[in-house]
């Protein structure tokens, strides 16, 4: 009976180890599989920083891009802005009697690369015996309309 138990018993653990070495090779499957997927994994995460280093770059010269077309938007604006400046202001004098009008005749300079639109310019300038203050609103638009061209 002995001799039979050691068989059986024999058979079982050669059953256990059967089962035991199959299970070590569903791990040993198993674990090759975790490793290529682990290594898919790291390739995908590589290609994702070369990507966003890759927009990074994109983004850096849209940027510089962007700037300098505004630099340019920005140049080609100013050049087509009217830039007036007094050049001179003339003074005459004619004699009415004993009173004496003063005539100031100016120069306006254009050096801008547009030329004004609706431009109405004139002077208010008082005598010495006049007590009223200065008002340029209280004038009429009166005149004859004049045309400063841009430099060129």
């Amino acid at each position: 009976m002995t001799l039979y138990e050691v068989i059986e018993g024999g058979s079982d653990t050669h059953a256990l180890a059967e089962a035991a070495k199959a299970q070590a090779e569903r791990m040993k499957d198993l674990a090759c599989r975790m490793k290529e997927q682990a290594d898919r994994t790291k390739i995908i995460a590589e290609q994702a920083i070369i990507q966003a280093k890759a927009a990074q770059t994109q983004a850096s010269q849209s940027y510089s891009q962007t700037a300098a077309m505004n630099r340019q938007v920005a140049l080609l604006t100013a050049n087509q802005i009217p830039f007036l400046s007094l050049k001179d202001a003339m003074r005459s004098t004619e004699n009415y009697g004993a009173d004496v009008l003063v005539k100031w005749t100016d120069e306006w300079e254009n050096s801008g690369g547009g030329k004004p639109l609706n431009l109405l310019i004139w002077d208010d300038c008082h005598d010495a015996r006049e007590k009223q203050p200065l008002d340029f609103y209280r004038r009429q638009k009166s005149g004859i309309p004049v045309v400063i061209a841009p430099q060129h």
